[in-house]
């Protein structure tokens, strides 16, 4: 899940959201490729969650140069939080038409060329997260429909050694008859794609992404759709009406479905999430942040009765007994520290200096 916590520096007031996001940047000026990004700018000192927005675009990849703030502005910080790679943006003002799509095709949103439409205004500044990360999806959107490409925008996935390793172990687990897994993974470990790439390896029918903290739905799907391994990810929140449908209609199409299914109080959550488990097809439920909320025995009770003999995974990367104080059942551990993760990173770097 994207936190200010996993903030990468890059240089001067300017940060990236994570490492991948890190990456991009510096890929972008190294090589002087055409790209496009997203950022938030702070006005407090703090790493608060409202922040003021803005997207762009540098037709030479120097994306740090453009994220800095304007004459006479005061920022603390400048926070890169989605960079969008594709030759689509050495055209001049391109990244506008991506904005235009957007607004026009956003619910009860005018917006007018060449003007200031008050609404638009309002719905681009002061977003929180999961608000913003809903942003970047639509643009990445925007981009693939007014390009006619799928792909466009999109980058191969590839793991660290560590995420990498733990896949391997996870799939592993699972494949030698485990079927619940305890992952306690550190900051900055990359929670999101590593479990998207287990559901990969697994190819199950559906993925179920269950958290007591919203946030982590914006964020799933942020991440996921920046890469071309999951984009035949079909994502589905079950919080909107016609859901079921949705999901019977893409499995017999035979796509790989994401569901999101909020494990906070209401009417329906039970029955949301008994109907997920009553599907005949595969599955692999996945419960993140899982020492927030998602441990409480009304949370995890309806958890229980529906994943029986199901591919499950609980990832944390804080107090992984109270994670699982509720479940009463034999878990297969999986954890790194923040240090493991940090000394196996140093062991790399010097193991591809000697090669």
């Amino acid at each position: 899940m994207n936190t200010l916590d996993n903030v990468v520096h890059l240089k001067g007031p300017v940060w990236a959201i994570d490492d991948q996001t890190a990456q991009l940047v510096k890929q972008c000026q190294e090589k002087k490729l055409p790209a496009s990004y997203s950022l938030w700018q702070g006005r407090d000192r703090d790493w608060g969650l409202i922040l003021e927005t803005k997207d762009g675009q540098a037709k030479t990849g120097n994306i740090i140069s453009r994220a800095k703030a304007r004459a006479g502005e005061s920022l603390s910080r400048v926070i890169i939080v989605d960079v969008i790679i594709d030759d689509f943006f050495a055209t001049d003002h391109n990244d506008d038409k991506i904005n235009h799509w957007r607004h026009d095709n956003e619910p009860g949103v005018k917006h007018v060329k060449k003007e200031k439409d008050v609404r638009t205004m309002e719905l681009m500044r002061y977003k929180s997260i999961t608000e913003f990360n809903e942003l970047v999806i639509r643009r990445r959107e925007a981009l693939r429909q007014i390009t006619e490409d799928p792909f466009a925008g999109a980058v191969d996935c590839f793991l660290g050694t560590s995420q990498f390793e733990y896949a391997v172990k996870a799939v592993t687990l699972y494949k030698g008859g485990s079927r619940k897994i305890l992952a306690d993974l550190c900051a900055r470990f990359g929670k999101t794609i590593w479990s998207a790439v287990i559901a990969k390896l697994l190819d199950v029918d559906v993925i179920i992404v269950s958290a007591y903290v919203k946030t982590v739905f914006a964020s799933f799907a942020s991440d996921l759709i920046k890469y071309k391994q999951f984009l035949d990810f079909v994502h589905i929140d079950a919080g909107k009406d016609g859901y079921e449908e949705k999901i019977k209609k893409a499995i017999k199409a035979g796509k790989k479905v994401i569901v999101y299914v909020s494990l906070c109080p209401g009417r329906n959550r039970n029955d949301k999430i008994k109907f997920l488990g009553e599907l005949k097809c595969s599955k692999f439920w996945i419960v993140d942040e899982a020492d927030y909320g998602a441990h409480r025995p009304k949370q995890v009770k309806p958890l229980k009765e529906a994943v029986k003999n199901d591919y499950l995974l609980v990832m944390t990367g804080t107090n992984a007994d109270r994670a699982i104080n509720s479940w009463d059942e034999t878990f297969d551990l999986i954890g790194i520290t923040y240090l493991e993760l940090l000394t196996q990173k140093q062991e790399t770097k010097k193991e591809l200096e000697n090669a």
